[in-house]
């Protein structure tokens, strides 16, 4: 329990005693013995009452300083940059996070104007954020870009709220540079790869499990000779044979991809194609690319053709060459028989 500072305790008796003397004399003349101690009693009891709202207010105190340095402690090291402004965008406090991302000396950064460091190509969408914050008076957010120390760019994500008084508002920054990097290369990627796609020699596709064809590159759209790929992706079925498609799906569902698979198609003029396939499933979608084999099919076909009619050939030439042999043979026997040498050379 706290005690009493004796110098002021005195000094408030003294006063007491002051204002008891001023009152009009008599006043507690008439106070009767028992009266007397049920004040002394009453005035015990006030002290002590005293005493233990001293004890709450000295607890109050001792529970709001730790709750002060434990909000501190939060604050200042908190993974996020948190930044209170004036009405005006000057900086009134930061945190360790906030000082660090840009990279300046704390004490410098007070009473600075945030935008200041707000990157040029950036400023038009903070000073909308800026105006929406005491327009709407509810939480808003954008992403800029700041300019910290050595003029290296850091892209955060701001998030901002009008404090209760009117005249500040609270700003946390998170800094997505990693995931704005991120995005940049998925969308290089992303161009490399359509590039790739629109450029290539082979017809690249992506079809439902119905046969609705959902996606085409040029390559696809000169191999069924259509002029657009929209008119290609509006089209029916190009299988010649539905059936071939059928079979396709199957094996698809089974093995989810399928390599060499060869199927016979017919272009928007009606000509009949053959093309190899390999695809496989992706989710609810079948990909796939298509090489037109028509001409080596051909070929293949023409060199059949002459194969067999070499193979008649070759029969015919190695028949009539053993014919020949043996009517040679004959022949030197006959001459043998009628005392003549024999004529032919037979191996």
């Amino acid at each position: 329990m706290k005690k009493d500072n004796p110098s002021e305790h005195t000094e408030l008796r003294k006063k007491a005693e002051a204002r008891l003397e001023s009152k009009p004399t008599g006043s507690n003349a008439h106070l009767s013995e028992f009266e007397s101690l049920k004040l002394i009693h009453e005035l015990e009891v006030h002290q002590i009452e005293l005493e233990m709202q001293n004890d709450e207010l000295i607890l109050a105190e001792t529970s709001a300083r730790e709750a002060a340095e434990k909000y501190s402690a939060l604050y200042d090291f908190a993974p996020l940059g948190y930044f209170t402004l004036s009405n005006t965008g000057e900086i009134t406090e930061l945190n360790l996070c906030a000082y660090q991302m840009i990279g300046k000396n704390r004490s410098r950064l007070k009473n600075s104007s945030f935008g200041f460091f707000v990157s040029h190509d950036s400023k038009p969408a903070y000073a909308q954020f800026f105006d929406q914050i005491w327009e709407t008076k509810i939480r808003v957010s954008c992403d800029v870009t700041l300019v910290t120390e050595g003029n290296i760019p850091m892209h955060v994500h701001l998030s901002g709220i009008a404090a209760e008084n009117g005249k500040q508002c609270l700003l946390s920054a998170v800094d997505i540079t990693g995931r704005r990097q991120a995005e940049v290369r998925l969308q290089d990627s992303e161009k490399k790869y359509r590039n790739l796609v629109e450029n290539a020699i082979i017809g690249i596709y992506a079809t439902n499990w119905e046969g609705d064809l959902l996606f085409a590159n040029q390559a696809m759209c000169r191999m069924l000779e259509y002029r657009a790929i929209e008119d290609l992706l509006n089209s029916e079925s190009r299988y010649r044979d539905i059936s071939e498609r059928d079979t396709l799906v199957k094996t698809l569902k089974k093995s989810n991809r399928v390599f060499n698979y060869e199927i016979e198609l017919i272009t928007k003029t009606g000509t009949p194609i053959n093309v190899l396939v390999n695809s496989f499933v992706s989710g609810e979608t079948i990909v796939g690319m298509m090489m037109d084999i028509t001409e080596r099919k051909l070929a293949e076909t023409e060199l059949h053709k002459k194969m067999e009619e070499l193979q008649r050939f070759h029969n015919i030439t190695v028949g009539r060459e053993l014919s020949m042999i043996e009517l040679k043979k004959e022949v030197n026997e006959l001459l043998k028989q009628s005392g003549h040498e024999e004529k032919y050379h037979v191996a």
